[in-house]
């Protein structure tokens, strides 16, 4: 066997180990997670990733790092101001690759293998409910491949699911109440969903 077939032959079984690797551990050949889910219905796949995505989310998540990863993506923080005015005045709260590269004509303006959210939220526990949506949001789109429009509803449907079983911390500032209601606490977590949904459709 000459030098150049060997080169091969040894090209060829690191291809391969990554392929089983991948497979191992739920992603296809380019390391994109939930590949081995992609047989499943829509709503079926994007609860799969949602509870993936949470467990990570609750044991790894740090609020305070700019940059991390999370279920197999890069995660930013971002400033949420300076997006909308210089790259994308629709932004609202996070962004996914998979979602800016099917909206924005112009180029992509979210690297890829990569979700958003924006840094000025202060509580944690909102910024998991972002990035669960657009986490979920993004993998509907790339292995169920999903219009955004049918992919963020699915994903907006999870986040108020999770919205009521984990509320968001009394914002910063604010003065919790004596015996807070978990209702108002929800109320007031709907009122921000659908804000952003409204957000969303006069942009889109």
């Amino acid at each position: 066997m000459s030098a150049l077939d060997r080169q091969q032959a040894l090209e060829d079984l690191k291809r391969r180990i990554a392929d089983l690797e991948a497979k191992v551990h739920g992603k296809d050949p380019d390391g994109n997670p939930d590949s081995d889910k992609a047989h499943l219905p829509p709503e079926k796949f994007a609860e799969h990733v949602a509870d993936e995505t949470r467990h990570e989310l609750d044991h790894k998540y740090d609020p305070g790092k700019p940059v991390q990863d999370i279920h197999g993506l890069k995660v930013e923080r971002v400033d949420g101001a300076q997006v909308q005015r210089d790259i994308r005045p629709d932004f609202a709260e996070g962004d996914n690759d998979m979602h800016a590269k099917q909206e924005n004509e112009e180029g992509q303006t979210v690297p890829d293998k990569t979700v958003q959210v924006d840094g000025g939220i202060a509580d944690p526990e909102r910024q998991k409910h972002i990035l669960e949506h657009e986490i979920v949001e993004r993998q509907a789109m790339l292995h169920k491949g999903l219009p955004y429009e049918k992919a963020h509803q699915i994903a907006l449907k999870l986040e108020q699911k999770r919205a009521r079983e984990n509320p968001p911390a009394t914002p910063p500032g604010t003065k919790p109440m004596a015996s807070p209601d978990k209702k108002d606490r929800l109320d007031a977590e709907k009122e921000n969903v659908k804000s952003r949904l409204e957000k969303f459709k006069r942009n889109g």
